[in-house]
């Protein structure tokens, strides 16, 4: 379900047309025992598919998400709470932390049934990547974040960090070349003491090598 929402827009008649198409896909994949969808474009296709046996993933604190909307926006802030309200409602959840769980249950008010499943990890497979060579890791010591350039990562909240930081080391971030991202930095005055590396498919070898790995997301 998650696919879909690269290849279809997000408008009234997009996730309609969106839950036809998986219902169709479903049915021929019948019977199945569970159905999970992860992000809340999926969870509102799947939801509108009316299918059976089926539960949403939750994996960020979703009012942290809405009050930082508040911030520019406290109409837009108050539909999107109503719209989160009333599909979780619905449907029976997983959250991937107990802090999920617990924003679900107190922020949103929610009375659904909550299990709580952490994401899993292969440590053996991730030990295996880390190991892997790659020929152009920074010589120079470093500190490294890894995620997409959006408002969620806080870049700008990083950026600004290390610019009061009195460090020989490199920022490097895996993140896509983004123009606005190479002004934020240049704003800041940190050509050449960051690294904008790209979207690496095996960040584990760059993770293994640095200093530090840090997480600046709002939530």
């Amino acid at each position: 379900v998650h696919s879909l929402s690269s290849r279809v827009g997000h408008g009234w008649l997009h996730k309609r047309l969106a839950a036809w198409r998986l219902r169709r896909a479903m049915a021929a994949l019948a019977p199945y025992d569970l159905v999970v969808s992860t992000l809340p474009f999926a969870d509102e296709v799947a939801h509108l598919a009316r299918l059976p046996r089926y539960w949403c993933r939750i994996a960020n604190t979703l009012s942290v998400e809405v009050d930082a909307l508040a911030c520019t926006d406290a109409r837009k802030a108050a539909r999107r709470l109503a719209r989160y309200r009333r599909l979780y409602a619905a449907h029976s959840l997983i959250a991937v932390s107990h802090g999920v769980a617990d924003d679900l249950r107190q922020q949103l008010q929610l009375s659904s049934r909550i299990e709580i499943i952490p994401n899993p990890f292969d440590r053996s497979t991730i030990a295996a990547a880390a190991c892997v060579p790659v020929p152009r890791l920074p010589v120079r010591p470093y500190v490294i974040h890894v995620g997409r350039f959006a408002a969620q990562k806080r870049h700008d909240l990083l950026l600004d960090a290390w610019a009061q930081l009195d460090t020989d080391r490199l920022l490097v971030l895996l993140t896509a070349p983004n123009a606005k991202l190479d002004a934020l930095i240049k704003q800041r005055g940190l050509d050449g003491r960051v690294v904008v590396a790209g979207f690496q498919s095996n960040p584990y070898p760059w993770i293994a090598q640095a200093d530090l790995l840090v997480l600046c997301s709002d939530h």
